[in-house]
């Protein structure tokens, strides 16, 4: 999300293929915002079971949402899973990408 503008929706491709996606559309001018602009948005869809998938996120997400030219994640937060936290955070504190945890229902 950029500017209140979906500009890619995440298909069976998953979350890495959708960034790169992103990336390509930002380098082919197809994206003309500023780089730190956008936001990815990781969150729990109305009809998902819960107890089999939900939303993950981990240090290669920031990679890819670095590479996307985005300014940082809004999670849903305690309904998602992070893989390697630590690692994570200090990925987006180096990059200078945000991560944040929104309820669920919020709009980022």
């Amino acid at each position: 999300m950029a500017d209140r503008h979906i500009v890619a929706v995440e298909a069976a491709e998953g979350t890495d293929a959708m960034l790169a996606r992103v990336a390509e559309m930002r380098g082919n001018g197809r994206l003309r915002m500023a780089t730190g602009k956008g936001v990815l948005v990781k969150a729990v869809k109305p009809s998902q079971d819960r107890r089999f998938d939900l939303p993950s996120i981990g240090p290669r997400t920031v990679e890819g949402v670095v590479s996307a030219g985005l300014g940082g994640i809004a999670v849903t937060a305690g309904a998602a899973v992070v893989a390697e936290p630590e690692q994570m955070v200090l990925a987006a504190d180096r990059a200078a990408v945000f991560v944040i945890g929104v309820p669920d229902g919020a709009t980022p």
